[in-house]
């Protein structure tokens, strides 16, 4: 169990909640009659992201603690996988939202979204991410107990939502095809920089490292003006919310 790849796993399921969250918020400001599970998941997205920046900063300032407290391992697993797995899902329905929205036009992009976003489904992730703050905050808790007993106690006190979590993982898993780990300590590989999956390349294709790089990093860029860009407000939004109610 490397330390730093943790940390790395921390860091990527938090830059999707931040991502996600912009996204979302893009939309709620561009469509002030959106549905409230917008507004709901945005929110979710933002105190997970911030409960998740904690555990990287404990995480950084003590990289052992793990390896010397063997009892917070399980519960780590548990809250990181279940939150690793649920954002690669989100990743995957908000990339397939942003395409409903880009094969549109700015004066149908509303009506593609909620052709796209399935409350039901929502509400359910969205329970299951508040479940899984509020085991991420007491990691962050427990990350700063000293005692022993008192980290045990703290632990026997969120067995079953703990338990819980790991069901509705497993759940996800089965009911959508989510290419993530089994665990976060699993994960190593995929943590890799994109200067590393780079700088694995043979010599010969030196002359092209830089453009591939670019493209890389750019394309994203471009494709994110492009959303809000069908984002902008036209001048019959009022009424083309009116008709997408």
């Amino acid at each position: 169990m490397d330390p730093l790849s943790i940390t790395a796993t921390v860091l990527k399921i938090t830059t999707s909640c931040i991502s996600a969250a912009k996204d979302l918020n893009d939309i709620r400001q561009a469509w002030k009659r959106a549905p409230t599970t917008v507004k709901s998941l945005c929110s979710q997205l933002k105190l997970t992201a911030a409960s998740l920046s904690q555990i990287q900063s404990l995480l950084l300032k003590d990289q052992e603690i793990l390896g010397r407290q063997p009892e917070l391992q399980e519960a780590f697993d548990t809250a990181l996988t279940a939150c690793l797995v649920l954002t690669t899902l989100l990743d995957k329905y908000m990339l397939s939202i942003k395409k409903s929205l880009l094969h549109g036009t700015r004066r149908s992009w509303k009506v593609n979204f909620k052709t796209v976003w399935n409350e039901s489904e929502i509400k359910e992730l969205l329970e299951q991410l508040h479940g899984q703050q509020v085991a991420i905050g007491a990691l962050v808790s427990l990350l700063q107990v000293d005692s022993i007993s008192a980290m045990k106690r703290q632990l026997k006190e969120h067995k079953r939502l703990l338990r819980r979590i790991a069901a509705d993982t497993r759940h996800l898993r089965r009911t959508h095809a989510i290419d993530a780990p089994e665990s976060v300590f699993e994960s190593d590989a995929s943590n890799a920089s994109i200067i590393d999956k780079l700088a694995d390349r043979e010599p010969d294709q030196a002359a092209t490292l830089h453009a591939t790089f670019e493209s890389l990093v750019l394309a994203p860029q471009v494709y994110k003006k492009t959303f809000t860009g069908m984002l902008e407000p036209t001048t019959d939004d009022q009424s083309d919310d009116t008709r997408t109610i």
